[in-house]
């Protein structure tokens, strides 16, 4: 359990500036995406299929790629998309995000969302050896006030599902 916790604890999110953006085919997305995304998944370790980018193109929740490659816009979507989708549903979380990018572009939206989740990451799982959460958050606008919700409701579940799936080990 205390690895598990410790890999979660430990995640990064790579920022928009170290997102590939070259154009990688399909294979290299899905491994860059499970390499990155893999402590957020303690339940089902199925992070991405290529059915689920497929039908994620097709539904226009990520941009298309371009002569069978995909760019940093597309691997940024991907990434809020493979990590909201544990705690709201594929499509609240597709309305979402169109609002937030016709709203404020897609590179501030990516910002905004790393800087709240490495925020939400630290207060759930570090503060005080897990014996304390202290959630006290000032919201300059309403989207920050979303994302951080979804956030702290990630690692809130993230933790818990831990904690019940390793109870022999406590």
């Amino acid at each position: 359990m205390i690895d598990k916790l410790k890999e979660l604890e430990n995640i990064s999110l790579p920022s928009w500036d170290k997102l590939p953006d070259d154009g990688i085919y399909k294979e290299e997305l899905l491994t860059y995406l499970k390499k990155v995304l893999n402590p957020l998944y303690v339940v089902d370790k199925n992070v991405i299929t290529s059915s689920m980018v497929n039908n994620y193109v097709k539904l226009s929740y990520i941009d298309k790629p371009k002569k069978k490659k995909y760019y940093r816009a597309s691997i940024a979507q991907l990434i809020v998309i493979t990590i909201f989708k544990q705690i709201i549903s594929i499509e609240d979380l597709a309305k979402g995000i169109d609002i937030e990018i016709t709203t404020f572009g897609l590179k501030e939206v990516y910002e905004n969302f790393e800087t709240i989740f490495n925020l939400a990451r630290e207060d759930i799982l570090t503060s005080d050896e897990n014996t304390c959460v202290n959630v006290n958050y000032e919201f300059t606008d309403h989207h920050d006030k979303v994302l951080s919700y979804l956030a702290i409701s990630l690692f809130t579940k993230l933790y818990t599902q831990i904690v019940i799936d390793n109870r022999k080990e406590i």
